[in-house]
């Protein structure tokens, strides 16, 4: 059933002409890819955890690490310490990209997400993704994943308009302002000219920090940080169709 339309975030999203997105959580339900593949990277280590037991670390090691230069390399560190695994978190995280691409390559975007970026394309915005995850992982879902490219191009809806970790420096990503500021020059417009959505708490502290009004789109991997999140800004759907027309 159709959420009930939010007309404050309508109206502002239209006095914009751009429109900024992250990717993992705000368009494509990848957090819970995330936590399986994780489970199955410590269980190939021989460390047999249960998924609830795993996201209250891993969201503590997120919390602990998030002023760190390279937030998932240093939460994997934390991890691996914890749980007696010797290898590095960068060497973790190319083991879980690895394991990954069986899954990426089947997801699709979140229901009401293809007819609110194609909405945005016909009405002529400026889009562009924003994200930190790597261009490895990206490129899985603008090249090879056949649900997303049937459903809304990633390629032919964003164009060029992509900033990806690689991007920025290690200690300038998220939550700092950088990655979005990049885009910005990229689109050649100005913070006040465009709204960014996000489902992070570092997400959303870089859109505010770069000057842009940010909205959270919940996704049930943060519930435990609603109320940190609520605390952040005034603007919040739970699902696109809030916007659609």
């Amino acid at each position: 059933m159709k959420k009930q339309f939010n007309q404050d975030v309508f109206d502002l999203l239209y006095t914009k002409k751009g429109v900024l997105f992250d990717l993992d959580g705000t368009m494509i339900p990848t957090n819970d890819l995330w936590y399986k593949v994780d489970l199955d990277y410590f269980r190939n280590h021989g460390i047999l955890i249960d998924a609830e037991t795993l996201h209250k670390d891993k969201m503590d090691a997120l919390k602990a690490c998030a002023n760190s230069s390279d937030l998932y390399v240093a939460t994997f560190d934390r991890l691996n310490k914890q749980y007696g695994i010797d290898k590095s978190g960068h060497d973790s995280l190319a083991e879980i990209m690895d394991l990954a691409f069986d899954r990426q390559v089947n997801l699709n975007y979140k229901p009401t997400v293809a007819p609110f970026l194609h909405q945005l394309k016909q009405d002529n915005f400026k889009m562009g993704l924003v994200t930190m995850t790597t261009k490895e992982a990206l490129d899985v879902y603008r090249y090879w994943n056949q649900e997303i490219k049937n459903s809304a191009d990633m390629n032919e809806i964003f164009g060029d308009n992509f900033v990806t970790t690689e991007d920025v420096a290690k200690d300038k990503r998220k939550p700092h302002p950088d990655s979005y500021l990049k885009m910005l020059d990229m689109l050649e417009l100005n913070a006040s000219e465009c709204i960014v959505f996000e489902d992070s708490p570092e997400g959303v502290e870089a859109g505010r920090r770069a000057g842009m009004d940010t909205v959270l789109i919940y996704d049930d991997f943060w519930k435990e940080r609603y109320h940190e999140l609520e605390q952040m800004t005034p603007y919040r759907i739970h699902s696109y169709d809030e916007l659609t027309k």
